[in-house]
């Protein structure tokens, strides 16, 4: 019982902070979801949130950081994907003044 509260609060914290996370960058992946990257910090690390929109509009969320070869997310605090830097499409902030 303790573990599935954990995963719901972890969950809940997801879906709050990516109303307020701006996108940095995004792709396809080879299913032709749109994976987005974003500046928004997950709770309790140094990685940032990010979040898969599927064909069927079900969103999953993970956590990623990058280094010099790849970038990596934690989807669902279980599964670690890693990308390459080739297809990602960096979004441009509108500045306002």
């Amino acid at each position: 019982m303790k573990h599935k509260r954990k995963n719901l609060i972890l969950a809940l914290s997801f879906v709050s902070l990516n109303a307020n996370a701006e996108a940095i960058m995004w792709t396809l992946n080879t299913e032709g979801n749109k994976i987005v990257l974003t500046d928004e910090l997950c709770s309790g690390n140094k990685t940032m949130i990010a979040y898969i929109v599927s064909q069927k509009n079900e969103t999953i969320t993970g956590c990623w950081s990058s280094d010099s070869v790849s970038i990596h997310v934690m989807w669902s605090g279980k599964y670690l994907r890693s990308y390459d830097y080739l297809g990602w499409t960096v979004v441009k902030k509108e500045v306002s003044m």
